[in-house]
């Protein structure tokens, strides 16, 4: 009955308004002197039901503006069969095996057939390309082994603070997810857990992580800013190689290792500080970083292993502080603008072809020569 009167233009309601309420004047009414005109019952009726209908279709346009709004602002989760699930810890939960929806937006629901899930299985979202948005909820312990790789439409994941785990190319090649925040409860990152995802601009690890995994942000060309929280212990090997585009980092007093290639290739990052507390620099940590001009190593860190900077080609000065013992095998080979470098005497053992292409002046060269013979400049 009223389907036609929320078609009623909010813009042309004042003018409605204005039409419906005012009596027209004619010309010879301007000329008299004005007479007040008594409004007939009759009229008085359609007036109000003018208004009154006027007043229905803004109220109408209203109510249609607020739920698109909420509706824009909060959606319910998906719908449980767009689900398929097994059961876990003897069945008082369940992990997502597959998504069989089509829908671009999901949110997964707390509990499936009146169980928990509790997990999202190996390559259960993998290669949904129409994928945009997922959610998981709170109570969601795991992301299995490869769960959204090929997921390259998948702009933006939101990842609830009970996740502990997320395993090897859980978002490899998520080539659409531009940040990440990594939750506080992670303890374990595994291998590629997000390899290639080339438009990933921004990474926050909350305060509680342990772990950065093995190859983690391998080949995220557009990585430009991550925090690292003090509450992480290992950095691992490759875990953030080749990045590109990342310009600095800080690695906190927490880290006691740094694996092998952990920034290498990094070839826009000049600035790195080290805090007091690392333990370790390891091989190749800081290999072909060609942006890096300056590095201080604190007294904790007790070795600098093999190729820790090589080749890092800007790289012209070095402060060592007292405390650190060993320098490896290449540490500092090829690092062709390299004129200063500061050693303690805490250092008692440099290995060979550590300065190797090095333009050290000739005093520093002597030194180093008298104390640890001609080994750290043999090729």
């Amino acid at each position: 009955m009223y389907r036609g009167l929320v078609k009623v233009s909010v813009t042309a309601l004042p003018l409605l308004l204005v039409s419906a309420t005012i009596t027209p004047m004619t010309e010879d009414r301007i000329e008299e002197t004005p007479v007040q005109r008594t409004e007939t019952p009759k009229g008085k009726i359609v007036r109000d039901i003018i208004i009154l209908i006027l007043a229905l279709a803004l109220l109408a346009a209203l109510v249609t503006v607020c739920v698109r709004v909420l509706g824009s602002v909060y959606k319910g989760p998906s719908s449980e069969s767009d689900f398929e699930t097994q059961p876990l810890d003897d069945g008082t939960s369940v992990q997502i095996t597959k998504y069989v929806g089509a829908e671009p937006e999901v949110r997964i629901p707390r509990k499936i057939q009146g169980l928990p899930v509790t997990a999202i299985g190996e390559e259960a979202f993998a290669d949904c390309e129409d994928l945009v948005s997922i959610t998981i909820p709170a109570g969601v312990t795991a992301i299995g082994v490869c769960a959204f790789s090929g997921c390259t439409s998948l702009a933006s994941v939101t990842m609830p603070s009970s996740i502990a785990t997320i395993e090897y190319g859980a978002f490899f090649q998520c080539g659409s997810l531009t940040s990440i925040t990594i939750p506080a409860g992670v303890t374990f990152m595994g291998e590629g857990a997000f390899f290639r995802c080339k438009n990933l601009a921004s990474v926050t690890i909350l305060e509680g992580a342990a772990e950065i995994g093995p190859m983690a942000f391998l080949e995220c060309s557009s990585l430009a800013s991550v925090i690292i929280p003090a509450s992480v212990v290992t950095i691992g090997k490759a875990a953030f190689s080749q990045c590109g585009s990342l310009a600095s980092v800080i690695i906190p007093s927490s880290v006691a290792t740094m694996e092998p290639g952990a920034f290498y290739g990094c070839g826009n990052l000049a600035s790195v500080t080290i805090s007091e507390g690392v333990a370790e620099i390891g091989d190749l940590a800081f290999w072909k970083c060609t942006s890096l001009t300056s590095v201080i190593i604190p007294g904790s860190v007790a070795t600098i292993k093999n190729g820790a900077f090589y080749q890092c080609e800007n790289l012209a000065s070095v402060t060592i502080m007292d405390g650190v013992q060993t320098i490896g095998v290449r540490t500092f080979r090829g690092c062709k603008s390299l004129t200063n470098i500061t050693i303690p005497t805490s250092v008692a053992t440099i290995g060979k072809s550590t300065f190797y292409e090095c333009p050290l002046p000739s005093a520093v060269r002597e030194d180093i020569i008298a104390r640890f013979g001609e080994r750290p400049f043999e090729e």
